[in-house]
C-alpha cells in the first residue's frame, strides 16, 4: 500500500480544470459531451519564498579627545544568513 499523501480539503485555494476534448480511443471530439464525472486530486505546496536584502550601515565616528577613528562592528554573516543555513539543512535541494 503505498502514501496517499494528506487528506483532501473541501476548499482548495486554486482550482486547474483538465478537459478532455477529444476520446482516447475512438480520437472523436467529446468537447461538447456532458462531462460524466469528476476525478479530483490535490497537492499541497508551499507560497514562494520571497529573498530580502539586508543592508547594514556601521557608523563611523571621530573621538573629539584624541580625534582617532572608530567603525561600528558588523555582526559575522558571510554569504549565507542563519535562515539561508536553516533552509539549507532542512532541504537539501536548495
Amino acid at each position: 500500500m503505498y502514501n496517499q499523501g494528506p487528506k483532501a480539503v473541501e476548499d482548495p485555494d486554486e482550482i486547474v480544470k483538465c478537459k478532455v476534448d477529444f476520446c482516447e480511443h475512438f480520437k472523436c471530439n467529446l468537447s461538447e459531451v456532458d462531462i460524466k464525472e469528476i476525478d479530483r486530486r490535490q497537492i499541497t505546496d508551499f507560497p514562494p519564498v520571497k529573498a530580502i536584502t539586508i543592508e547594514y550601515q556601521g557608523e563611523i565616528k571621530e573621538c573629539p579627545n584624541c580625534h582617532k577613528i572608530t567603525k561600528a562592528t558588523f555582526p559575522k554573516v558571510r554569504g549565507q544568513t542563519p535562515n539561508l543555513q536553516n533552509l539549507r539543512g532542512k532541504h537539501h535541494c536548495l
